[in-house]
Parts: structure tokens; C-alpha cells; sequence
């Protein structure tokens, strides 16, 4: 992935999470129950959790795959009959399109602050883990007041234990809730406060808050640079507090006790530490403690337990989210997860030079006389030819033609070449093909074109060879795609069975250079793209395994893939830092789109047309 790439990725999930928080702000203006407000946010960062680690573990891009391809990029040199040799040059790319640099560090500078806030919080539970093994158990009169809680709050155990160097007390677990007690509790505070205070944390335990707490913090870890999930990691530790504030209401003048409790805390409440760390006891400053206090003040809501559609709400809301997110057409530019774009972020190494055609040379072949080297740019690019798109190349070659070129439909894969198919005759490929449609541009012609090709077309390649005068270069881009080529019936068992082959799809530019004795250099080129189209349906394409049975025969189809070949060649006489453009054919796509409040049809006609930019230059020393 190029910068670029990581850019659109950060942009898109930004945009998620925007959407999303936004939509949880606007909720909560009309909201005041802070229980509502706490399961709005909690559904929230559950969604943001499940659209980040959908994208960034590539399943997202896993369901949006509509088919099996397998790439395979070629850049070879080939020997006519009875050549002396060949070399070649690795795939690169040409001054036409040059490929945006593959880069790391964005990946790199994400993870590091993911595993610096993980480890934060893991670090933070870890010493939770060892103060609860080293707590000693606490006395008799708390473990009453929490039996005495635990009915109306829908708690069915919670352990009481005892921390050194605390000074209230503090709710944590999320398969073995407790609580942790600072020492002299029973003699610090009155049974009025200590049953206020029990409580308010019991009241944690029961909404599974330090599960939510754990959320929000895998939230942070996935998406810490953006400032919105800190935002929504505090409005969900305020909305906790909040609601487990109106379980103080459960014991005679609770409120106004746990007020005063707050103001004696005050310093523990904003102080630093492990329980702070993982939000225990609210976002933290003193603004948030004050606001704690007048709402206890004012006379919070009276409590009452969880309903069990209350406990899924979140869950369900944050999945619906998730999955309605992952529906959007977006392309992130994240192909598979992010350890894979780390892993490919390198430049594919120079594939080496393939087998020429006739027997291969002898491992020491010196460099023939008279065949001097030359290095081949080659660019192929689709430009849109009428409409807005249009570049006006039209003045270079004269009026086109305004039909789309003629199609000649051929049922055989051995058409283009390729013998390796087994069955070849259902394969339907639609044949374009325009020869001797080329002109020659000096370099700053192509200089002033160049900027205008790149911002308006499709630059399918721009691959570089090395070769020598008399020898044919071949550069390939091919796409395997995998297809449904064949089928048959089996009348012992009723089966039908379907075969598949892999058919090369992609691009071909055959290229002989020879040198003439005047210095300019004639190449003859021959270049085809082949792009599969799908399958198509005609009205014979049902094929019956018993056909004495008539419509209750076991039935299949014929499958027919489709395929576009453009094809275009030239023959021409140019000197070196000359570029020769190639015209080839123009072909339409008709595209039909559902818009509108009653979802008209909507149809749109795209041409299209097919040129390739040939550069002969020196060969680097």
C-alpha cells in the first residue's frame, strides 16, 4: 500500500466512527435517563470495535470478493527461432505512470500505538490480578451490607476483600466481580455511607460495566488518533457512573450520604493509578466529580434491575451497526489485513528472464555484434473517448470513427493463442482489433500529454524491458481468472458434473525492435487486452441427464463465460526519446442504476478506447 492508500483507509474509518459517535451524541441531547445513555454509548464503541477489526483483519474485503483470480505478473523477453540470446529487463515503470512508492510506517506508527495502549491496559488488569491475590478478606460487617444488596441489585455473589493504600472503595471483575475495601472502612465510615458506597459499586458489577470498560478500552487500542473515541470512551464512563449512582437510592437518604462520600474522596477519585487506568471511578477531574454531586443532590432516579432486553440491547445494536457499515460500498484500499500489507508492502522483486522459444543458450553466451541494446517504456491505458472525459487526441490522428469498433465473435480460446483450455468451445470472446493507427510525439509533446493521460485515464500497466535489435519482447500482465468452462452429465448416478479452467486474462504487448542503418529504430508491435465480462444466458443452455424424462430429468446449464479482446498493432520507424502512441478500439459499456425515491432505472453508456505509448531509450550503463 502507498501512502495514498493508508490515507483512503484512515479517511474511510474515520468517517465510520464520525458517523456513528455523531449519531450516539445526537441521541443522547434528547435522552436523560442515564441508563439509556449508557447503553447508547456502549452500543457505539461496539460497533466501532467490530467495523475496525473487520477491516483491519481483511474480512471486510473478504466478502466483498466476487471471484477466485490469481495475479501473476510476467515481464519477458523472447527469442525468435534460432536467436542468439535475449535479456530483459524486471518489471518497472515508465515516465507515464510511475507507481506511487510503497510504504510502511503508517502500519508501523498504528501498531506501536495500539500495543502501547494495550499493554497500558493489560499491564493495568495485571496489577489488579495481584492486588486481588495478595487481599486479605474483609471482616464481618461489609459481607452483610453486600448480602443485604445483592437481591435487589440481581448480584448472586461478590466477593469483599481488603487493598492497602485505599481510601474508598472500588468494583472490578468481569467473571468474579469483588470489591475492594480500604482498610478501617467499618470505623472511617458510618453503616449509612458504607451501604451508599457498596451500593454505587455493586450497582457496576451488576450492568457489567468493567466488561463495557474493556470494550472501550479495545476501542482506544484500535483507533487511538481519533479524537472521537476518547470522547465517547469518557461520555460512557460518565454515563456509568451516573447510572450506578441511582442505586444509592436503595438505601434511606442514599443520595445525599453518597454526596458527601464523594466530596471526602475527592482526591482518591481524580487520583492516578491501576484502577484509574482502566476508567474505574469515572473519566476523572474534578468537573465531572462536581457534576456527580449535584445530580446526587438534586435527587437522582429511583433504581431498578435490568430487564434482559435491556442487558442485549447493546450487543444487538452495535452487530445491526457493524453489518449495516460493512454493506456500504467503500473501497479502504486495505487489501487483507494489515499484517499482510505489511508483509507485501515491498516492491514484487524483478521476475526473471523466461525460456526462449527455440532451444534455450549455452551458459556462456557472449553479446552478439551488430544487436545493440535498447530499453522498451511501455504504457497501456484506457482514456475515455467522447463526453467530458475526452482528452481531444482526435487532432493527433485524424476523426475517429464515432461507431464502436465491429465485433467479431469467436466460440474457440485458441483464438487468441492459448491451446491449454479443455473446453474451449464454450467460451464466447468479443474480438476488437484496429492496426496502423499510430503517430509519433517528440518528447516535450508527450511531456505536455502526460499529466492530462494520468489525471483522465486508467492506466492498466507501465511496465520497462530491455532487449536487443532483432529479438522479440514480450511483456506480460496477466490475471488468472478462474472459470466454469465445461460440463457433463453422468446417467449412472444422475450427477452433472462441471469442470473449470484457468483462463490468462490481462495483458500482452509483443515487441521487435531492429536497428536500421540511419540510427532510427523500427518496431513492430502487436498488443491485445483481454478482460472476462461474466457468463452469459441464452435459452439453449439447459442441458438434461435423462432426456427421455422430459422436465423431470436432473437438469444443469451450460456455462458460456464471456470475454472482451482488444487488439491493435503497428509497424513504424522512430529515433530514440520518441514516443509512437498507438489507437485502438473503442468500445461501450452500458451501466443501469436503481436512484430516486421510487427507484427508477437508470441507464448510463460509458466509451471507451484503448492506446499504448511506446518509448525506445538507452539502455542504463
Amino acid at each position: 500500500m502507498n501512502l495514498n492508500d493508508w490515507l483512503r483507509l484512515l479517511g474511510w474509518l474515520a468517517v465510520e466512527a464520525a458517523a456513528v459517535f455523531a449519531a450516539a451524541a445526537l441521541l443522547q441531547v434528547w435522552i436523560r435517563s442515564p441508563r439509556e445513555a449508557r447503553t447508547i454509548w456502549r452500543a457505539a464503541l461496539a460497533a466501532a470495535v467490530l467495523v475496525w477489526a473487520a477491516e483491519l483483519s481483511g474480512l471486510r474485503g473478504a466478502m466483498d470478493e466476487s471471484a477466485p483470480t490469481q495475479e501473476r505478473f510476467v515481464v519477458n523477453a523472447q527469442l525468435w527461432a534460432g536467436a542468439d540470446s535475449a535479456r530483459t529487463a524486471g518489471a518497472g515503470e515508465s515516465g507515464l505512470a510511475p507507481a506511487p512508492a510503497p510504504v510502511k510506517w503508517p502500519a508501523w506508527l498504528w501498531l506501536a500505538g495500539s500495543m502501547a495502549l494495550a499493554g497500558r491496559s493489560l499491564l493495568a488488569r495485571g496489577a489488579l490480578g495481584v492486588r486481588r491475590r495478595r487481599a486479605a478478606p474483609a471482616d464481618e460487617d461489609s459481607p452483610r451490607l453486600i448480602a443485604r444488596l445483592k437481591g435487589p441489585l440481581g448480584l448472586k455473589r461478590v466477593e469483599a476483600q481488603v487493598w492497602p493504600n485505599l481510601q474508598g472503595p472500588v468494583a472490578f471483575g468481569i467473571f468474579r466481580p469483588a470489591i475492594a475495601l480500604p482498610p478501617n472502612f467499618a470505623a472511617n465510615f458510618s453503616e449509612s455511607e458504607r451501604e451508599a458506597m457498596l451500593a454505587h459499586e455493586m450497582a457496576h458489577l451488576a450492568a457489567r460495566d468493567p466488561f463495557w470498560l474493556m470494550v472501550s478500552d479495545a476501542a482506544i487500542a484500535l483507533a487511538w488518533w481519533h479524537p472521537m473515541v476518547w470522547l465517547a470512551r469518557s461520555k460512557l464512563q460518565s454515563a456509568n457512573e451516573a447510572a450506578a449512582d441511582e442505586a444509592s437510592t436503595l438505601t434511606p437518604g442514599g443520595a445525599h450520604v453518597l454526596a458527601e462520600c464523594l466530596v471526602r474522596l475527592g482526591r482518591e477519585l481524580t487520583a492516578s493509578g491501576p484502577a484509574r487506568a482502566l476508567g474505574i471511578g469515572g473519566p476523572g477531574g474534578r468537573s465531572h466529580l462536581a457534576a456527580r454531586i449535584q445530580g446526587l443532590l438534586r435527587g437522582p432516579r429511583a433504581w431498578r434491575p435490568l430487564s434482559g432486553r435491556a442487558r442485549w440491547t447493546p450487543h444487538i445494536a452495535a452487530v445491526a451497526i457493524a453489518l449495516a457499515a460493512a454493506a456500504l460500498p467503500i473501497e479502504t484500499g486495505l487489501s487483507g489485513s494489515i499484517l499482510d500489507a505489511l508483509a507485501s508492502a515491498d516492491p514484487l522483486p524483478s521476475p526473471p528472464a523466461s525460456a526462449p522459444i527455440s532451444k534455450p543458450p549455452p551458459a556462456a553466451v557472449k553479446e552478439p555484434k551488430g544487436r545493440p541494446p535498447i530499453l522498451l517504456l511501455i504504457d497501456v491505458v484506457e482514456l475515455p473517448d467522447g463526453g467530458a472525459g475526452n482528452l481531444g487526441l482526435d487532432w493527433l490522428f485524424g476523426p475517429a470513427s464515432t461507431n464502436d469498433t465491429p465485433i467479431q465473435t469467436s466460440r474457440d480460446w485458441t483464438d487468441l493463442g492459448t491451446t491449454n483450455v479443455a473446453h474451449p468451445q464454450n467460451v464466447v470472446i468479443d474480438r476488437l482489433r484496429i492496426d496502423g493507427e499510430s503517430v509519433l510525439l517528440k518528447p516535450e509533446q508527450f511531456a505536455a500529454l502526460r499529466e492530462r493521460v494520468i489525471a483522465q485515464g486508467d492506466v492498466l500497466s507501465a511496465p520497462k524491458i530491455e532487449t536487443r535489435s532483432g529479438l522479440e519482447a514480450r511483456v506480460s500482465v496477466e490475471e488468472e481468472m478462474v472459470c466454469v468452462t465445461g460440463v457433463e452429465t453422468t446417467r449412472s448416478n444422475n450427477n452433472i458434473n462441471y469442470f473449470t479452467d484457468r483462463l490468462p486474462t490481462g495483458i500482452h504487448v509483443d515487441i521487435t525492435p531492429n536497428i536500421q542503418p540511419n540510427g532510427r529504430w523500427q518496431l513492430h508491435i502487436l498488443a491485445d487486452v483481454t478482460t472476462f465480462l461474466g457468463y452469459d444466458k441464452t435459452a439453449n443452455d439447459k442441458i438434461l441427464v435423462r432426456p427421455e424424462m422430459g422436465e423431470k430429468s436432473p437438469s444443469g446449464v451450460i456455462p458460456r463465460p464471456r470475454f472482451r479482446a482488444l487488439e491493435t498493432g503497428a509497424d513504424e520507424s522512430l529515433p530514440l526519446g520518441q514516443t509512437l502512441i498507438l489507437r485502438g478500439p473503442r468500445w461501450s459499456e452500458t451501466t443501469e442504476t436503481k436512484s430516486g425515491l421510487f427507484r427508477l432505472k437508470k441507464k448510463s453508456v460509458k466509451h471507451q478506447r484503448l492506446y499504448v505509448f511506446v518509448t525506445p531509450q538507452h539502455p542504463p550503463a
